[in-house]
């Protein structure tokens, strides 16, 4: 018999919130955890979060908490001078997927699931590697795992796949945009303009392990049967 096929959803088109997608973060989990959070006007996010829903409920027995829990939160500003919070009328959504040690059923030896999301460009081509910082504008192909935490408890995790880039928002080596709007540089002719990248060894190394600022929490229970 044909292993049944997990389903896929996809999340509306997006804004990239810390997202790990070239290096896995390996703060809180030693194998590495990509993540790719997606940030939506409330207007956008409504009618995801009743998909979402209808999966939920019959799993936790009601519907999760609108505001804020494991798979999305509204997004909150807090004034320096008062502390108060205030909505900024965008909802983001929580996409992770841990790396493991998983059985080789063939040589019963233990490797790592790579559990990196595929790339693509907007026109749909694979892209082997993308430097993808905050600000990027993406799509997010992604499974669902309905589980059980530690004590018991039901759960729900958002796992991502596939990435589709719309428009790309390079990160730094300080985990910063190298977008030079957000630093207000503008185009101006006939200026400097550095030499060609001749490909020696003063250029970036591609381990760099930047891009985020902000680790994954929380247990993440995986599908035996991936």
């Amino acid at each position: 018999m044909a292993k049944k096929e997990t389903p896929k959803y996809r999340t509306p088109r997006g804004i990239a919130v810390y997202p790990r997608l070239d290096n896995p973060d390996t703060k809180y989990n030693a194998h590495g955890t990509y993540s790719a959070k997606v940030k939506l006007p409330v207007a956008v996010a409504k009618p995801f979060i009743q998909q979402l829903q209808e999966i939920a409920k019959p799993h936790f027995g009601k519907p999760l908490p609108i505001k804020k829990n494991p798979c999305w939160y509204y997004e909150k500003v807090t004034d320096e001078d008062t502390g108060e919070e205030t909505e900024t009328g965008f909802v983001i959504f929580n996409l992770s997927a841990k790396n493991r040690m998983v059985k080789d059923k063939k040589t019963g030896e233990m490797k790592l699931w790579d559990r990196k999301p595929k790339l693509f460009s907007a026109s749909g081509k694979v892209v082997s590697k993308a430097r993808v910082g905050a600000g990027t504008e993406y799509a997010v192909t992604f499974e669902i795992y309905l589980g059980k935490d530690n004590d018991g408890n039901p759960t729900m995790q958002l796992q991502p796949t596939a990435v589709q880039i719309f428009k790309l928002v390079e990160y730094a080596s300080g985990g910063g945009s190298v977008n030079p709007a957000d630093y207000g540089i503008e185009a101006e002719e006939d200026g400097w303009e550095p030499e060609e990248d001749d490909g020696s060894s003063d250029s970036q190394d591609e381990g760099d392990d930047a891009g985020s600022d902000e680790g994954s929490t929380g247990d993440d229970e995986e599908n035996p049967d991936f």
